[in-house]
């Protein structure tokens, strides 16, 4: 007995999914580049208590 048949998933599910993965991926690289950018920015300074 098949609970999840293949023909459950539309096309509506899996383009929700895609998206939610790919817009989950861009969030972390963009955080990932933003304190980057921030620790190089104050990597010199009196600001590197803050890192």
């Amino acid at each position: 007995m098949d609970l999840m048949p293949l023909g459950y998933f539309g096309t509506q599910e899996i383009f929700v999914g895609v998206w939610g993965i790919l817009s989950l991926a861009t969030t972390a690289f963009w955080i990932v580049m933003l304190v980057d950018a921030v620790r190089r920015e104050f990597s010199d300074s009196n600001m590197k208590l803050i890192w």
